[in-house]
This record gives structure tokens, sequence and C-alpha cells, in this order.
């Protein structure tokens, strides 16, 4: 049977598993882009504090915080018994404190060679982009992290813990007691926050990877280990539903939140990859990488910091 002239693929393109030529990187946008997202987006946790905010108009959002004395879900005056005939009274509202938050782009480009490129090594590739989405998953997670430490300095939202984890788990069976075990303090702290009237119910948590293993340590990892129940399990009988990890939560605190009730996170410009190649200079393919999150608190009743774990 004849051949035709032309090979296929007309590229040599090759995938081999998970591994995938140089060319594929070089020549699809959509390709790399893509990839880089889901690296990234594998350690994100912002989304789970913060709703989506969508997009940046103006290169602001404004918005209003409540006013940490005064609770926004009531009228400043009550209503009022009124005679027959008589004017209904007037009622006032309490408004929250203006406030305004700023897009910040981070980003960052590298490059290949005219040889690397010619030699089809995708490792050089795989290696960038990987580096390049842990990095970006970071750094959003630490410019999170920073906001969100910089509003509860400044409204107070800590709670402070009765005994750090350290010591429950040195606890033996003889000097355990039901308030020398974190659940006490989270009891304590969910209550707190019920009491303020703000309208919020805490359902999430964010540790340190040390702070959760001695959660784990204390309690097991699931189910019933040693008499005790699952360290999940015993959030879950608090209402904490969700409990995630991140190296960057600071040993010794961890933060509380009701998800998606705490503020926006919204994108000034989307992530996005452009690519060239420098003809005129170096001749080298450059790749680009860009991103404008901004987060926007604005209830900062629905978070609480604890401390001293």
């Amino acid at each position: 049977m004849p051949t035709t002239g032309f090979p296929y693929p007309l590229d040599p393109v090759v995938v081999t598993g998970t591994s995938i030529t140089l060319d594929m990187y070089v020549n699809s946008p959509t390709v790399r882009n893509r990839r880089i997202a889901d690296i990234a987006g594998q350690e994100f946790f912002a989304h789970k504090i913060f709703s989506n905010g969508g997009g940046v108009q103006g290169g602001a959002i404004l918005f209003e915080r409540p006013n940490p004395l005064l609770t926004d879900l009531y009228a400043s005056r009550r209503t009022q018994q009124m005679a027959p005939g008589t004017e209904a009274p007037q009622l006032t509202f309490e408004r929250g404190v203006p406030m305004v938050a700023v897009p910040r782009e981070i980003g960052g480009k590298w490059s290949l060679t005219k040889q690397e490129r010619q030699r089809n090594n995708p490792r050089l590739a795989e290696n960038a982009m990987t580096q390049l989405g842990n990095t970006i998953a970071r750094d959003l997670e630490i410019m999170a992290l920073s906001e969100i430490n910089a509003v509860v300095t400044s409204t107070s939202r800590t709670f402070a813990s009765t005994q750090t984890l350290a010591a429950s788990a040195a606890t033996t069976f003889n000097t355990r007691t039901a308030s020398n075990q974190p659940a006490a303090d989270i009891a304590r702290l969910v209550a707190t926050v019920h009491n303020e009237q703000r309208g919020h119910r805490l359902n999430s948590v964010i540790y340190n990877s040390l702070d959760w293993a001695n959660m784990v340590a204390i309690y097991g990892a699931n189910g019933i280990t040693e008499g005790n129940a699952g360290a999940r399990a015993m959030l879950a009988a608090n209402g904490i539903t969700n409990a995630d990890v991140s190296v960057q939560v600071a040993q010794g605190s961890a933060f509380f939140y009701e998800a998606g009730q705490v503020g926006v996170w919204a994108n000034e410009f989307p992530i996005r990859t452009i690519q060239w190649i420098d003809e005129m200079e170096d001749e080298k393919w450059w790749s680009q990488t860009t991103v404008s999150p901004t987060y926007a608190i604005d209830d900062q009743f629905g978070l609480m910091k604890q401390t001293g774990l």
C-alpha cells in the first residue's frame, strides 16, 4: 500500500502518559495557561474564606465594614407602641465604615533559548510551570492571610486558648478533663461569635500543619481512636464542618470563619499568560504570567483567630 509523503503529525509533538513534548507548550498558550491554573488551584484556600467578587471596575472595590461597636442587624431605635391615630415613630439605621480595596498585580516571566526549544526537552518547561504555579499559589495565600491578619488586629478578632495543643496532647487518662482539651476552647470560641448576635455561624477553620498534627494526635484522624472522637468529628460537633491546613498559617494560631461570609476576592485581571519570541536581541522564547487580585473583608464578625495553640 502506498504511503503519503508527509508523516502525521507534521510536528514532533509526542504525548506519552503525562509527558508532553515542549513544542505543545510553546505553540499552545491555552494549554499552558490551563496547566498553570490547575497546579496553583490545588493549594488555594482563599476561595473558601472569600466569596467570588467577580471583576474590579475603576481600579478599586468600595465597600462598608460593620461598625465594631454597634450591630447593623437591627435599627438603631426599637419599634414603639402607638396610640390609635398617632404617627409612627421614625426609625434610624446604622451604617458601616467606608473602606476601599485596591488590586495588586503580581507575576513573572521566564524564557527558553532557541537551543532549548530546538532540542525539545520538555523537562525545562514542566519544571518552570510547576514552580510558577506553586509560587502563584503561595503568594496568593500570603496576600489573603496578610489581609486577614490586618483586619483581625485592627478589629480585635482574637480568641486566646486556655492551653496549648502540645499541653493537651500530654495529658494522661488520669489528668485529662473536659476543660483541658481543645474541644472546650473551640466550643467557647463558637459560642462567643454566636453571642455577638451578628448573624454568623462559624463552619470552617484553617490550621497550621503542625498544629493539625497535634489535633490528630489528641483525637485521632478519623472515627474513634483510643476512645477519642476523630479530630474532624470533634470539630463537626461544634459546627465546624470544613478543616483545611496551610503552612502559611503561623504555628500556634488558627482561623475560624463562616465560609463565603467574610468578604470577597476579585481580580482586576484574571490569571493570564502571554508569550513572544525576541527575534531582535537574544532569540529567546518568553512566557509571562500575571494576575491582579484584591481582597475586601466586609464583615469581620464572620472571622475569629484563635491564638496560643
